[in-house]
């Protein structure tokens, strides 16, 4: 090997070594730098945690300007600027071993004494503090200040008033003593004058009684010849009130009185023609007299258009309608009268014109045949509403016919032992008693207001419906 590369050699293992020591010392001082910087890592951790618990980050930054001036450090400064607010909250000085949120409470229940005393509740709400409470005691203490002057002022003025009435009642007084004195002496005077009178009295009073009973005799004389007066004018009056009836019932008699049953008897038309063959009458009414099929008439003697029953010739029922004639079939006629041309057609209930107003009462028998039929008020009334007319159920001014028909049967009042047999006796006798007493009452308001009152023949004779009712009522 040559003498210069041992040498060579040797130089690059010092540098190898030299390499390798420096590796490692480089690589022990990495990890203890990476061992403290660990430490200090973990420490700044632990400040800054201490330190926001402390205060925020905000409030760090501007904790100068927040406590302002300082004495020694920050939390300290804080800490006796909140001693100080203690302090004059409560006027006691702070202990150092209390914390912050014990005096904080102290404070509180002062200023709930404090509110409560204000007259505020037990417990003080958020937005209360001392400087309110010393506001409401301000203004407490400035209205009991005026109250006080008001009261002071009224007191002043009470006594000046009490004063017043003193002096006025010392006054009052003494006029009442000088007015005494003045009517004590009147009295006396009074006393002296009705002595005398008394004195004058009892001298005149025999003559006063003499006079007083001579004008009564002649009184009584006045009144004695004035009462045979009066029994003169009375026997007289009596006489001409004798005269005045008699001559009124003469007058009544001889007076005429009006028909009130003419509307009742009241042309509806007149018979044009007679098909006596077919048994037909033509009427001088048709369709635009409103006539209908099925309505019947009454056929009257021209000559009597008025017989006292209402009972006519014949009966007809309308079977045809033109517009100023009908056609109507004679459905009954006496053969010693036949209907002729001329001969009045008569219906009590249809009118061309006006409808007539009925109230119907009692009970009926439709057919005559001496039995009161159970729905015969009911058939009635239905007959005229169909043939055009007007049920009422009262009589007033407006009611053109009353139809009555037989009396309501009345039974007679239950015995005690009626009860036990029949339950309803005595509802059914008030009921019949009911009925009867409103039957007679209808009647009588129709005579006073002058209404026409038909029985059951007379109503059926004037409407032409004998015969038709004896056909149309269902057999019992």
């Amino acid at each position: 090997m040559p003498a210069g590369k041992p040498e060579q050699s040797s130089a690059m293992l010092y540098g190898m070594i030299v390499f390798i020591i420096l590796f490692v010392a480089a690589t022990v001082f990495a990890i203890m730098f990476y061992v403290k910087y660990s430490d200090t890592s973990t420490q700044l951790a632990t400040q800054q945690s201490s330190n926001r618990e402390l205060a925020t980050g905000e409030e760090a930054r501007n904790v100068g300007q927040l406590i302002g001036d300082r004495d020694g450090s920050y939390l300290g400064t804080l800490l006796g600027q909140f001693d100080n607010l203690y302090k004059l909250a409560t006027g006691k000085m702070a202990v150092e071993e209390q914390s912050t949120s014990a005096k904080l409470s102290m404070a509180q229940e002062l200023v709930n004494d404090m509110y409560a005393a204000v007259g505020g509740g037990s417990t003080a709400p958020d937005d209360v503090s001392l400087a309110w409470i010393a506001s409401q005691l301000r203004s407490q203490r400035d209205e009991y200040m005026q109250r006080s002057q008001t009261l002071a002022s009224t007191i002043e003025q009470m006594k000046e008033d009490w004063d017043n009435a003193v002096a006025n009642f010392s006054e009052t007084e003494e006029q009442l003593l000088e007015e005494k004195a003045i009517f004590s002496s009147q009295a006396q005077s009074m006393q002296k004058q009705v002595d005398q009178i008394q004195q004058l009295a009892d001298q005149g009073a025999e003559t006063q009684m003499s006079m007083l009973q001579s004008q009564l005799e002649e009184k009584n004389q006045k009144i004695s010849a004035t009462s045979q007066q009066l029994a003169e004018l009375e026997e007289l009056y009596s006489k001409s009130e004798s005269s005045r009836r008699r001559l009124e019932e003469k007058i009544e008699s001889i007076k005429p009185r009006p028909d009130i049953e003419l509307e009742a008897y009241k042309p509806d038309g007149y018979v044009l023609s007679v098909d006596v063959q077919r048994g037909i009458a033509y009427l001088s009414i048709g369709s635009d007299d409103k006539i209908y099929r099925g309505l019947t008439f009454t056929i009257f003697d021209k000559a009597n258009p008025r017989p006292e029953d209402g009972k006519g010739k014949a009966e007809v029922k309308v079977f045809e309608v033109m517009s100023k004639v009908c056609a109507a079939r004679i459905i009954q006629s006496r053969p010693d009268s036949p209907v002729i041309e001329g001969d009045i057609a008569a219906n009590l209930i249809w009118d061309s014109k006006t409808p007539y107003q009925f109230v119907v009462t009692g009970e009926f028998d439709i057919t005559g045949d001496g039995k009161v039929d159970y729905r015969g008020r009911e058939t009635i009334m239905q007959l005229i509403r169909d043939w055009g007319g007007i049920i009422s159920d009262e009589i007033s001014v407006n009611t053109d016919f009353v139809v009555a028909g037989n009396p309501p049967r009345r039974i007679s009042e239950p015995e005690g032992e009626t009860d036990s047999v029949d339950p309803l006796a005595e509802e059914k006798y008030e009921q019949t008693q009911q009925s009867y007493q409103q039957y007679k009452a209808l009647l009588e308001k129709a005579g006073d207001l002058s209404i026409p009152v038909f029985d059951t023949r007379r109503f059926m004779n004037l409407i032409g419906y004998n015969t038709e009712a004896k056909l149309s009522m269902p057999k019992m």
